[in-house]
This record gives structure tokens, sequence and C-alpha cells, in this order.
């Protein structure tokens, strides 16, 4: 009986030892944000309002209001035409322009054959503020274009620098 009793109270010994509870741990969890700008734009010009007589100047026609979450405070913004760089009527009949971009540091070309990327200034702010630029076009008229209604398109894109 001796050796029956020694053998239980070795075993609860054992058994109580490989059995103490843990009472703190630690759990690790991660994610990423990928960096991304947003664009928006504000229509400055009402429909059939641009002025194509000879000489018309530079004309504003949107603005540009950019935001990226990467706190760099600017983006790549790439403006292209979807008409060639031209302006076109519905007879066929086309008119060339120059393009501009109007923010801060002045007027920046915006070739509208070749198209640009412009490094333009974004907001930053958690809130989600944008940072506007003009975009301006000036229709190159002679005063001798035919008697039409004429449409331009430029397609606008931006990225995380």
């Amino acid at each position: 009986m001796k050796k029956l009793t020694l053998a239980l109270g070795v075993a609860a010994l054992v058994a109580g030892s490989s059995a103490v509870a843990q009472t703190s741990d630690t759990v690790t969890f991660s994610g990423s944000i990928p960096a991304v700008c947003t664009l928006n734009l504000n229509d400055l010009l009402a429909p059939g309002a641009l002025d194509l007589a000879a000489g018309a100047p530079f004309q504003k026609v949107a603005g540009v209001g950019i935001w990226c979450n990467d706190g760099l405070g600017f983006a790549d913004v790439t403006y292209s035409t979807g008409g060639d760089g031209l302006i076109g009527a519905s007879s066929g009949h086309e008119i060339t322009y120059d393009g501009q971009v109007v923010g801060v540091g002045g007027p920046v070309s915006v070739p509208p054959f070749t198209g640009a990327t412009l490094s333009q200034p974004a907001g930053n702010d958690m809130a989600g503020n944008h940072v506007y630029s003009d975009l301006e076009i000036q229709p190159l008229t002679n005063g001798f274009e035919p008697a039409d209604t004429y449409t331009g398109v430029i397609d606008i894109s931006v990225a995380p620098q």
C-alpha cells in the first residue's frame, strides 16, 4: 500500500508541473494601405461657352483637384487629348489649341498633341482636401472657321510619385 501511495503522489507532482497556466501573451497583426491619389474635376466653363473668336485668350475649362495619401504633397498628373489635340466639329472641321495648367509655380504648357505628365501639388491631409490648379485652353483660330459647334476632350489621370 505504501508503494501505491508513493506512486500516486509522484504522478500528481509530475502532472501538476507540466500544466502551469500562462497568464499573458501577445497577438501581432499588420496590414498595408497602398499609396493612392484621387482626382476631382470642376467644370469651370458652361457647355458651349468656349470663346472661339480669333485671338481669344486662354480660358479656364476645369479646376483639377488632387489629393494623395502618401504625405508627399505632390502627384504625377497626366494630360492627354481624346481628340488628337484638336477641337472638332460635327461637320469634320477642326481647330487646334494650346493648353496650360495654372497653379502653384505659374503656368505650365500641356501640349495637346503629345500630352504631358506634370508634378502637381496635391492635398495630403487626412481630411481628403484636394489642392486645385486650373486647366486652361486657347483655341488657335483665325476668324475664317466654318460655323458649327466644336468640342474637345482632354483625358486626365493621377498617380502617386
